[in-house]
């Protein structure tokens, strides 16, 4: 009886919970190559099926490929119900990733939402958290369309991460959770909890341990909650569809066991071949002790590093060096500027050898695994954590067992520490709030050295370890610089918001450059969060970390942000404000330090400047006002940390009314402000920033180019490179301004403004690009874009008082002198922004000569004409400026 019971129960479990497979087909079927490297096995980056299509993504730039569904039936076994790969279009490796990335939220409309960590924001303005406090707990917080949810779930000291997959449109959630096993062996079990809109739990499905692709995505849902899980064997991938988990059941759903072949994992699949170095037996003793500060600031030069690549040090194909190894560079390098140290097959090369190497000809990288040549620079996974811990050795995976100790518990991971396993290493810099763990590595995922986030799952071959010469505390409460302020005494006055407990105080640091850092002031002296330092003329940053009172060992936290000031006696000053405060988004390290690039530009224009977080704005403690430019740093805010707020928006005004500068940059503003804003940010947008948005994630390829005739005309640039851009918008022109960028598929990227704004009697000067300018590694590039922006708002008529402007009208007047010989003046007026053209005719009506044919600005004007190729006789000039025509004769006499 019971058996039957038990039977009976399970099959009206399976008849509720439907699974069917959507999508099979062999690897040697699918149009992306198999990469497997010693730190995965990479095909698939992720996939999407949405209505009559299947799209997968690779982690190469071979782009995103569809699958049609072809006939009624939702089934894709069959391989000639296939429509031939279609190339949506090519991207780079870091920009497919995420733009497939995205969680889907269905519910009252469907929105886009992209999950950093556990931090999730949405296109329609969503804000979700999925928090990992400890094992216990797993505690979610969500307000969507202005309704505030917290959801906890209570766990047997077993929980390690987990994700959102996304929310249906009953508002039901999808949560991906994993759980540990153990800890050494690493075992996680994966389960997909359908949470109802008042946090139910609805029901639990046990997803079974098959992952031979290491992927991005695996999980996603659609509108009806019908989950979708792609499993990659060795040998094929399958999508799996699983319907009604929105049911209730107090069971565990369980995959059909036609579904396991064992355990497959990519980590049990990839080699384990490395270069090794031979160590001295006493090598190790003399090692000194190592700070987790120094290597996690050592771990983030090689992946901010800018440097210049030429043709010589490219190999975009296999290239037999002059020692016989075959080299391949990485191919998302190009000739010119670059950021990122490139990975290095056996590399174990300083960022300063890395540059010397360049430039006496070597290659840059070498993803070619064959070998280790001579004529390569750069770092391999063992190489860069060597270097992260100071090692005079490159200390091989296999060998650093012998100089680490393993931890029993993934809890007690500290930054600087390893992800290890024979084959790989990953330095550690901490935890997402989802549990994942935030990694800066030198890789085959994207072959260079960048910060990622992994979920337990994906390191089931890896222990835990710490380096045995490493310092055993460190410090989290990191500072935040909120101010670097010039005083009339010739003082800097450095600001800085931080966690203050157990604080035995900070540490200060100064550069001329923004690269090299030296501690000026220790927490001997400096015990509260602020400070006056001495200045010494020129261009001054800082930053600050703060200590920790844990004596004997005092540690110090990785640093702050940057701020700077310059004095160079100039009559005009700038403010640089910091208004990045994403820390989820595509920069992954810590501590802004992009108002170094504005500073450094600035001061190649012996240009004043002070810099500030654009919270002392918003609090009033620094007036707009007060400076004549402003460089306003958005990156790649977005909605849910709002790219200028209400208050922003006023001051913001007022200063363009009052006859201000402002130069503003950032991905996401159009998005946020005209696309999903109120009526307010839509006005302040249209005819504050004189734009309209037009589209979401516009560039292909990343670059921008000047428009010809306008304010940064010569300016071509990559960006998307200090860090990913993967959503820039497209603009257009609103309300006088004109479009002064334009991407290279020519979409607007920016837009300059010269004239009144509103009501007012001045005239302010506006340029806004739809990109993060900093995202450029070509500084000379960045510094022509900021050169030319303050000659555009140096350029504003002076012929009039400003009080004047509103009274002039449209005026052509008579040439001066006249006649005259070989040259003349020509004067006009124009009270708005317009298109201006003035053009010299012969008596027969025949144009000899275009004076003027672009946009200006209100004004007065003179030109002057010179007929010198021209015989005697009666010209006639012409202007047209907008709607406004007048024609006069002259007269020239030989």
């Amino acid at each position: 009886m019971k058996k039957r019971i038990i039977l009976i129960a399970f099959l009206i479990t399976s008849l509720l919970f439907s699974q069917e497979i959507v999508f099979e087909k062999d690897y040697n079927q699918l149009p992306f190559d198999l990469r497997i490297t010693n730190s995965g096995i990479y095909s698939i980056a992720s996939f999407d099926v949405e209505n009559n299509a299947v799209t997968f993504s690779s982690f190469t730039k071979e782009g995103i490929f569809k699958y049609e569904k072809k006939g009624t039936d939702f089934s894709f076994l069959n391989k000639k119900s296939f429509a031939k790969p279609v190339i949506e279009n090519i991207f780079s490796a870091s920009e497919i990733n995420d733009k497939i990335l995205i969680r889907k939220n269905y519910f009252n409309g469907f929105s886009a939402m992209r999950d950093k960590g556990g931090e999730i924001s949405g296109k329609n303005g969503e804000n979700i958290t999925v928090a990992v406090p400890n094992r216990n707990k797993l505690i979610i917080t969500s307000n969507i369309e202005g309704i505030k949810r917290k959801i906890t779930f209570n766990f047997s000291a077993n929980l390690a991460c987990a994700d959102l997959i996304g929310i249906d449109k009953n508002g039901n959630l999808f949560i991906l959770v994993e759980k540990y096993l153990s800890d050494i062996p690493l075992k996680i079990e994966r389960n997909v909890y359908t949470v109802a809109k008042n946090g139910e739990l609805l029901s639990r499905l046990l997803l079974p341990d098959i992952k031979y692709l290491y992927t991005l995505k695996d999980l996603q849902i659609d509108s009806d909650g019908n989950l979708y899980n792609l499993l990659t064997y060795n040998d094929k991938a399958v999508i799996v569809k699983w319907g009604n988990l929105i049911a209730k059941n107090n069971s565990v759903i369980k995959y059909p066991d036609k579904y396991y072949r064992n355990k497959i994992d990519c980590n049990n699949y990839v080699p384990t071949d490395e270069i090794t170095t031979k160590v001295s037996n006493n090598i190790n003793s003399i090692q000194t002790a190592v700070s987790r500060t120094e290597a996690l600031r050592i771990g983030e030069s090689y992946a901010l590093h800018q440097y210049q690549c030429k043709t010589e040090n490219l190999a975009t194909v296999d290239t037999k060096a002059p020692d016989g190894d075959i080299v391949r560079t990485p191919s998302w390098l190009v000739v010119g500027w670059n950021a990122r140290i490139p990975y290095k097959w056996g590399g174990f090369n300083t960022v300063a050898q890395f540059d010397e190497g360049l430039a006496s000809g070597k290659f840059a990288g070498d993803i070619n695994t064959d070998g280790v040549s001579s004529y390569a620079r750069g770092v391999d996974c063992s190489g860069f954590v060597s270097r992260c811990w100071q090692l005079s050795y490159h200390a091989s995976t296999r060998y650093m067992p012998d100089i680490t100790t393993q931890y029993s518990s993934w809890d007690d991971l500290k930054p600087g520490d390893a992800v290890h396993k024979i084959g790989h290493v990953r330095l550690f810099v901490g935890k997402n709030i989802n549990g994942s763990l935030k990694i800066v590595e030198a890789a085959g995922r994207n072959w260079d050295v960048s910060y990622w986030s992994y979920k337990l799952s994906a390191l089931t071959a890896y222990t835990p370890r710490y380096y045995n010469k490493m310092e055993t505390n460190y410090n989290s409460q990191i500072p935040e610089l909120i101010s670097a302020e010039l005083k009339k005494n010739k003082m800097v006055l450095l600001k800085w918001n931080c966690n203050t407990t157990n604080i035995a105080g900070y540490r200060i640091y100064f550069s001329t450059n923004g690269k090299s850092w030296n501690k000026i002031s220790d927490e001997t002296e400096c015990k509260t969060t602020s400070a006056e330092i001495a200045y010494s003329g020129g261009t001054a940053y800082y930053r600050v970390a703060g200590v920790k009172n844990d004596a004997p060992y005092f540690s110090e936290s990785h640093w702050s942000n940057v701020l700077g000031v310059a004095d160079y006696s100039s009559q005009k000053t700038a403010l640089i404000v910091d208004g990045f405060e994403r820390e989820s988004g595509s920069w992954r390290a810590e501590g802004n330090p992009f108002a170094v690039k504005y500073g450094n530009a600035l001061k190649r224009l012996s240009q004043n400047f002070i810099s500030v977080k654009n919270s002392e704005i918003i609090n009033g403690t620094f007036n707009l006002t007060d400076f004549d430019f402003v460089f306003w740093i958005l990156g790649d805010e977005s909605t849910v940390d709002e790219t200028f707020s209400a208050t922003e928006q006023t001051l913001v005004k007022n200063y363009l009314a009052d006859g201000g500068n402002l130069f503003v940059s950032g991905s996401e503003i159009g998005w946020d402000l005209d696309h999903k804003g109120n009526a307010a940010d839509k006005e302040f947008y249209n005819k504050y920033l004189k734009a309209k948005y037009i589209s979401d994630d516009a560039s292909f390829p990343s670059v921008a180019k000047g428009v010809n005739g306008t304010a940064l005309e010569g300016c071509n640039l990559n960006f998307g490179q200090t860090y990913e851009e993967d959503y820039p918008d497209e603009i257009g022109v609103q309300n006088g301004s004109t479009l002064c960028m334009k991407y290279l598929n020519g979409k607007g990227a920016g837009v300059q403004f010269i004239g009144n704004f509103e009501n007012s009697e001045k005239y302010g000067g506006l340029i806004y690009l739809a990109f993060p300018l900093e995202t450029t590694a070509d500084d000379t590039d960045f510094n022509q874009v900021i050169k030319k922006s303050v000659a555009y708002y140096n350029s504003k008529p002076v012929a009039v008082n400003e009080k004047s402007i509103s009274l002039l009208t449209f005026t052509l007047n008579q040439n001066y002198p006249n006649p005259f010989n070989p040259s003349t003046t020509i004067e006009y007026s124009i009270p708005k922004v317009t298109n201006v053209r003035v053009t010299v005719y012969d008596i027969l009506g025949k144009e000899v000569a275009i004076l003027v044919n672009k946009r200006q600005t209100c004004g007065n004007y003179k030109i002057q004409f010179n007929a010198s190729n021209l015989p005697t006789g009666i010209y006639l000039y012409k202007i047209t400026a907008g709607d406004f025509v007048d024609i006069k004769k002259m007269l020239l006499v030989k």
